[in-house]
């Protein structure tokens, strides 16, 4: 097997390109989220799960609690479970 050394110029443009895919997506995302938390599309099926800890790991906390109290008000009842509905559908019809 072979090791090959890759110049450290080589390295900082490939990590400056995914530094900017890794912006584009953040933003696509930040773009889907309304001004109270909604994710975009939530009336129509439960994609928006992860969103908050996605909006953590890339350093929008702000927004990932945003999201997070419009899924407490919006997608959970008084004790925690998915409302029925979009909600909950994905999580019991498959």
């Amino acid at each position: 097997m072979t090791v090959e050394i890759v110049p450290e110029a080589e390295l900082e443009t490939a990590r400056e390109g995914l530094r900017e895919v890794r912006a584009r997506g953040v933003r696509w995302l930040l773009d889907h989220v309304g001004d109270d938390g909604k994710p975009a599309a939530a009336d129509l099926r439960n994609g928006y799960y992860r969103m908050p800890w996605t909006f953590a790991l890339v350093g929008e906390r702000e927004v990932a609690a945003q999201v997070m109290s419009w899924i407490e008000r919006n997608a959970l009842t008084a004790t925690g479970d998915l409302r029925e509905g979009v909600p909950r559908e994905a999580f019991t019809s498959r």
